[in-house]
C-alpha cells in the first residue's frame, strides 16, 4: 500500500537575545511579600529591568528621608517615594550579579532591607509587602495567591492527561528519546546554529502525515540555566495558533549540558481556509526572548 508521506522545505533562524525583542507580559507582574519577625529572615529581592518601573507597595506609610537606595547614581532615577509607595526605575538593564542594597525607612522606625537585582526569568512590575500577615489585606492577597497556585496545578494536571491519551504527544515522547525504530518519521534536514548564550541543533523530521523538529540546546552561559517560557505554532499567513504536541526533555538545562524539545505537528495543522498553508514554529526561553523560529512547509507526495 502506497502511503501519504509529508515533504517540507524548513528555513531556521536563531535569535540571540542581542537581537530579539522580549515578549510582552499579558498581565501585570506583581508579586506579594510576607514578611515576618524571625530575625533569620534575609533580605528579599526585587527584580527589575531597564526602562521598567518598579512599584514597592507597603501596609503603611514610609519616610522618605530614611529610605535610601546605595550606589544607584548613573544606574536608576533618583527614588519616588510617596506615602504607602516606592517607585524604583533603572536606567539600563541589570545582569544577575548586580546587587543594589534598598533600605525602607517606615514612620513606625522600622527599617525594611530589599536587595534589588536582575533576573533572567522575570521582572517586578509590582510589589506588595505586607508586614502584618494576619491582616485582612494580606490574608485577601494570600488567598489570591493560593487560588492561582491552584489553578495552575489544575491546568498542568488535565494538560497532562490530555498527554496521556495522545497519540501525537506519545509520538513526540518517542522522537524526543530518539526512538526512531518505533515510529515511521525519517530525517530530512538538520542544522547547527551558534549563539551568544546557547548553540541549537535543530532537526527535521518526515512522517505518515505527521511532521517533526526536535531542537537540542546546548547551553554555554557561564552562570544561568536555559528554561523554556513556551513554543508556538502558527499559520504562517494569518497567526492563527495550531495545534501541536511537545515534549520537553527537563525543565532546566544547566550550565555545560544539553537538552532537547521535541514537536510533532499533525498533517491537518498545515490547512487553512484557503488551503494549505505554512507553519511558523516559535520558541521563547523563560526570560521572554525569541531563540528560534522554524517556517515549515508542507508538500504531500506519494512515496
Amino acid at each position: 500500500m502506497r502511503l501519504a508521506l509529508l515533504r517540507w522545505s524548513v528555513t531556521v533562524l536563531i535569535l540571540g537575545s542581542s537581537v530579539a525583542v522580549a515578549r510582552e507580559p499579558d498581565e501585570p507582574a506583581v508579586r506579594n511579600i510576607y514578611l515576618s519577625d524571625d530575625p533569620s529572615d534575609t533580605a528579599s529581592a526585587v527584580y527589575v529591568a531597564g526602562g521598567v518601573g518598579t512599584l514597592l507597595r507597603f501596609d503603611q506609610p514610609c519616610d522618605p528621608a530614611r529610605t535610601k537606595l546605595l550606589d544607584w547614581d548613573g544606574r536608576f532615577e533618583p527614588l519616588l517615594v510617596n506615602d504607602r509607595t516606592v517607585m524604583l526605575m533603572p536606567l539600563h538593564d541589570l545582569t544577575p550579579g548586580d546587587r543594589f542594597l534598598l533600605s525602607v525607612g517606615l514612620k513606625d522606625g522600622q527599617d525594611l532591607p530589599f536587595v534589588v537585582t536582575a533576573s533572567n526569568y522575570r521582572v517586578d512590575q509590582q510589589v506588595n509587602v505586607f508586614m502584618r500577615p494576619e491582616s485582612t489585606e494580606a490574608m485577601r492577597a494570600a488567598l489570591a495567591d493560593a487560588r492561582a497556585r491552584e489553578s495552575a496545578l489544575f491546568e498542568e494536571n488535565q494538560r497532562r492527561k490530555k498527554e496521556e491519551t495522545s497519540v501525537d504527544h506519545a509520538l513526540a515522547a518517542l522522537v524526543l528519546k530518539g526512538a526512531f525504530e518505533q515510529t515511521r518519521f525519517f530525517r530530512t534536514r538538520s542544522w547547527l546554529l551558534k549563539g551568544d548564550e546557547a548553540d541549537i541543533s535543530v532537526r527535521s523530521y518526515s512522517g505518515i502525515k505527521k511532521a517533526a523538529l526536535v531542537f537540542e540546546i546546548s547551553n554555554h552561559h557561564g552562570a544561568q540555566p536555559w528554561k523554556l517560557l513556551e513554543a508556538r505554532v502558527s499559520l504562517a499567513s494569518t497567526g492563527e495558533s495550531r495545534p501541536f504536541a511537545l515534549r520537553v526533555g527537563q525543565d532546566a538545562i544547566h550550565p555545560g549540558t544539553t537538552g532537547a524539545i521535541a514537536i510533532i505537528a499533525d498533517e491537518s495543522a498545515f490547512r487553512s481556509a484557503k488551503g494549505l498553508d505554512k507553519l511558523v514554529v516559535d520558541i521563547f526561553r523563560a526570560d521572554g526572548l525569541q531563540q528560534a523560529q522554524a517556517v515549515l512547509e508542507w508538500r504531500p507526495q506519494r512515496d
